[in-house]
This record gives structure tokens, sequence and C-alpha cells, in this order.
């Protein structure tokens, strides 16, 4: 009876918004970073997808974020910034990490909305790229960057990527076109390794 109370109450005490009929905003944003004198990009993320390609501007960076929200009609007419992205060039190390507005609309269960944010890095030669993921899927594609990524769910796809590649997945599974590295390293706990290899591609 308490927790039905209290239940009751919160649902009162925020408008009955939980009840509200919810609208789809996709909200995007793009940064560019100029790379010269740095060594590698570092994304921190928590939830959502990320993609890595390879850019045509020479020592220009370019990250693309994109989350979805769902959002009563009143918050759908906010003049209101939702993705917030940190971008720390202070050293050689272009540390990328992300924060998004919270819809909390039953506080005691703390029930969210727009929870992920999905990434595009484009990255121009010569840069490291470092990856560091909860939940969501990573794609490498076409680059020849040295690329390092850790995911605890979710998956990882490599194509045609020619730089030193280290993967270190929990719980997934890892799929890719290879036909030649620099260098290939690749753990999972809980999941499969598919790769289709070229005949000249040598390994352990």
């Amino acid at each position: 009876i308490f927790l039905i109370a209290v239940l009751l109450g919160s649902i009162t005490f925020s408008g009955c918004s939980l009840f509200q009929k919810r609208y789809e905003k996709i909200e995007k944003k793009e940064v560019k970073v100029n790379t010269a004198g740095r060594k590698k990009v570092v994304l921190n993320n928590t939830n959502g997808d990320i993609k890595v390609t390879k850019s045509s501007v020479d020592s220009v960076l370019i990250i693309k974020a994109e989350a979805t929200f769902h959002l009563s009609k009143k918050e759908l007419n906010e003049e209101r910034e939702r993705i917030k992205i940190s971008v720390d060039t202070s050293e050689n190390i272009i540390n990328i990490k992300s924060d998004f507005v919270k819809e909390n609309k039953l506080q005691i269960f703390n029930i969210k909305f727009g929870s992920e944010i999905n990434y595009e890095l484009i990255v121009p030669e010569g840069l490291e790229v470092i990856i560091d993921n909860t939940n969501g899927k990573a794609e490498i594609l076409e680059v020849n960057n040295n690329v390092d990524v850790s995911i605890t769910n979710g998956s990882v796809k490599l194509n045609h990527s020619t730089g030193k590649i280290s993967v270190d997945i929990t719980n997934g599974k890892v799929k890719g076109d290879l036909d030649s590295t620099k260098g290939l390293d690749i753990k999972t706990t809980n999941g499969n390794v598919s790769l289709n290899l070229s005949s000249t591609f040598s390994g352990k």
C-alpha cells in the first residue's frame, strides 16, 4: 500500500507526464577538430553505436553525434540543447566525452528517455583511435589508422582496415573482411569471431 501511494504521488507531482503522448525527436551535432600535432583521439561513450571512417581532409577530425529523444509536446517546443559533447584538446590527445539531458519522468524509478548517443568519427591518416564503449556496436570501415576498441556488450565489424587493430569485447561478436593489417589482436569472453581473410593474410 505504501509503495502504491508513493507511486501515485510521484505521478501526480510529475503532472501525469508518464502518460502523455511522446514524440520522437532526433538531435544531431557536428564538431571539427584540428589534429595537427596530436597523436590520438579517445572516445568514451556509454550507450550507442560508433562508426570510424576515413577523412578526405588532412589534419581535420570530424565528430558527428546523433541522439533520439522521446518528448512530450511541451518539451518538443522547448529550445533546449540535449546533447552535450566535451572535446578536450589541451594535450596531444583529443579526448571526447558525451552527456545528454535525461528525461526522468518518474523520478522514483529513474525512467529515462533518449539515453543513447551514436557517433561517427571521420579520421585523417596518422591519428590513433581509441574507443571505449559499454553498450553498442562499433564499425571500423576502410581506415589505415591504428584502432583500439573496447566494448562490454555489443559487436564489432571490421571492413578492409589496414592499420594495427586491437579488439577487446566481453559479450558480443566480431565480424570482419580483411586483406592485410599491421597487426590484429582480438579478445572475446562470450561471443564468436568470424573473419573473411585474404589468401595472403598471415597470423596466429
